[in-house]
C-alpha cells in the first residue's frame, strides 16, 4: 500500500472511531451521568466544577458532553 493509500486508510479508520465514540459513553462520561442522576443534595463532589476536576476534564467538556444525543438519552 502506498503512502497516500495509507493516509486515506488512516482517515477512514479515524472517522469510524469517531462515529463509534458518538454512539457510546466512555467510563468518564458514564461517571458524570451517574453523578447527574444523583440528588443534588447527595452529590459528591457537590458542584459541577468540582466534578470536572475529579474527572480530570474542563467544565466546558462536561457541557459539550451534555449536548451529545447519546449522553442526553442515557441521562433521561
Amino acid at each position: 500500500m502506498g503512502t497516500s493509500e495509507q493516509r486515506v486508510s488512516n482517515k477512514v479508520r479515524l472517522c469510524v472511531m469517531k462515529q463509534n465514540d458518538e454512539l457510546t459513553l466512555n467510563s468518564t462520561q458514564q461517571q458524570y451521568v451517574e453523578w447527574l442522576c444523583t440528588a443534588p443534595s447527595e452529590r459528591q463532589p457537590a458542584t459541577k466544577k468540582a466534578m470536572a476536576v475529579h474527572l480530570g476534564v474542563d467544565i466546558t467538556t462536561l457541557r459539550r458532553w451534555e449536548k451529545k444525543d447519546v449522553f442526553r438519552q442515557t441521562w433521561k
